[in-house]
């Protein structure tokens, strides 16, 4: 079968990146078939020892790199950014002029922590490679303190694997110190604390209502009473909303969310964040939440003057011994249990 013009590009640029890594003693280079989203792996070499310290590498032809601004745009596919996303062992891309045979690099998971990409909603994206980030040159420096782990990003990525870590083996302790250790380290890097509380939800949605989960659940209430405050709207209606319905876990984090941050929760504006779900005792639930908003979820529940009715949504009298009998083991989600429509 004849090669595309494509194929024979990629194929150009693939023996370019191994001719150029080949040509410096400090690192050996292979290619790996049948790899996704990987075409070459890369180790570190010292004093003509291999170190075990590698990096992956994605390969992509060009027969021309426009340069604007110092930069290189380069459109990837989403599907591999999220696999780098996830992959502990760090990933870069190189870009290679064929024409000229230089190559341009990036670090695809550090770019991922410090630019706002959406890896989810699009098959692919843009990413802008600095024209400074010279292949040859950077293998002699930057790529070696990535491959070695001489950077931040590196830490972040081996704590998030920790973290997952102690998540599955539904170690709180470990867990809190790990989160504790991880928001310090980004300190003011929004982006990088938003990926720790989406790679919490994202644990969580894979585990929530089994049994195992259960017993992970005290993972979530604990991350809320400590660091509700980094929680967006996005990161809630995520946390509480399990298909056209709700999730009870991620409801009894929401109240911890409320007893603990309440002007906090409030300013994210919430009930209008759910009134666009179909099933609205979300945004009921909020709404009561607000009305007594200051007090504690368990000072509400056993009061006999909590007015519940809110729009058509309402507790009926006779309901309420039950629900006050039942809140202590179902938690928060009990009073959407109880919830009746009355009509005008």
């Amino acid at each position: 079968m004849k090669r595309t013009k494509s194929q024979e590009i990629g194929d150009i640029g693939e023996s370019t990146t191994l001719f150029i890594a080949s040509k410096n003693r400090d690192w050996i280079a292979r290619k790996v078939d049948k790899d996704f989203g990987v075409d070459i792996e890369m180790e570190l070499v010292d004093n003509e020892k291999v170190t075990g310290q590698y990096v992956k590498v994605q390969v992509k032809g060009t027969t021309i790199c426009q340069i604007v601004d110092n930069q290189i745009k380069f459109r990837v596919k989403t599907n591999f950014l999220r696999y780098c996303d996830e992959c502990r062992v760090p990933i870069i891309l190189v870009l290679i002029d064929i024409n000229k045979d230089i190559g341009f690099f990036i670090w695809v998971q550090e770019y991922l922590r410090m630019h706002k990409t959406n890896i989810v909603k699009h098959k692919s994206a843009d990413i802008l490679i600095p024209s400074t980030n010279d292949f040859e040159n950077g293998l002699k420096n930057k790529i070696k303190n990535i491959a070695s782990g001489l950077n931040h990003t590196q830490l972040q990525l081996d704590l998030k694997a920790s973290l997952s870590s102690a998540f599955l083996l539904g170690d709180t302790e470990i867990y809190e110190k790990l989160t504790e250790l991880s928001i310090d380290i980004a300190k003011t890097n929004s982006l990088e604390i938003n990926k720790i509380i989406e790679d919490l939800i994202i644990l969580g949605n894979k585990a929530w209502g089994t049994f195992d989960g259960n017993k992970k659940s005290s993972i979530l209430y604990s991350f809320c009473n400590k660091f509700g405050n980094q929680f967006s709207s996005s990161h809630i209606e995520k946390m509480v909303t399990r298909g056209s319905s709700y999730s009870r876990v991620g409801i009894i984090a929401l109240g911890i969310l409320y007893d603990e941050f309440p002007n906090f929760v409030k300013s994210l504006k919430l009930p209008e964040v759910f009134k666009k779900h179909e099933d609205i005792r979300m945004a009921y639930y909020c709404l009561f939440r607000e009305r007594y908003l200051g007090q504690k979820s368990t000072s509400l529940w056993g009061k006999k003057n909590i007015d519940y009715k809110i729009g058509n949504l309402n507790i009926q009298d006779e309901d309420r011994l039950d629900l006050f009998l039942k809140w202590p083991n179902r938690g928060e989600s009990t009073i959407l249990d109880f919830l009746v429509y009355e009509g005008k």
